[in-house]
């Protein structure tokens, strides 16, 4: 148990340390919840019509659990346009330095449907490869409970 614990921490260092992130998007909410969307391209394996690629949620402030910033590895259904979180990890630290604070290495069963101008859909559509590289957009009804369910 304890082997399967440090290998996936030694993953999560290992993988954050090489990551390239690319700014997809961020929320327009002048909020404790605003946050800045990364993926990191070099991650995306596809897979028939799914693609899993790992997203970095950079908050402006302390979340819950101390989490200033998320690494999530997602799944995505780009013809049914849906989502499903593989892995997740908070840090205390922007762009996931600082303390590991949450490990979640549950799948989700089910899937959720990415609505429309929400940033779960320009996240879906980067993953998905139907914008090369978005523009920078921002979305003014985007909820921390959608990102971190």
């Amino acid at each position: 148990m304890y082997k399967a614990i440090l290998m996936t921490l030694l993953a999560i260092v290992s993988s954050s340390a090489m990551a390239e992130w690319v700014y997809v998007t961020k929320t327009e909410k002048k909020t404790a919840e605003a946050f800045t969307a990364y993926a990191d391209p070099t991650t995306i394996r596809k897979t028939g019509n799914r693609v899993k690629m790992w997203v970095l949620y950079d908050y402006k402030t302390v979340q819950k659990l101390g989490v200033i910033s998320a690494k999530q590895k997602n799944e995505y259904n780009c013809k049914e346009k849906q989502s499903r979180q593989l892995f997740l990890s908070g840090y205390s630290g922007h762009m996931t330095d600082g303390e590991t604070v949450l490990i979640h290495n549950e799948p989700d069963d089910h899937w959720k449907r990415a609505p429309l101008g929400s940033v779960l859909e320009a996240v879906l559509e980067f993953a998905c490869g139907w914008h090369p590289k978005l523009p920078p957009r921002n979305f003014p009804n985007m909820t921390v409970a959608m990102v971190m369910q």
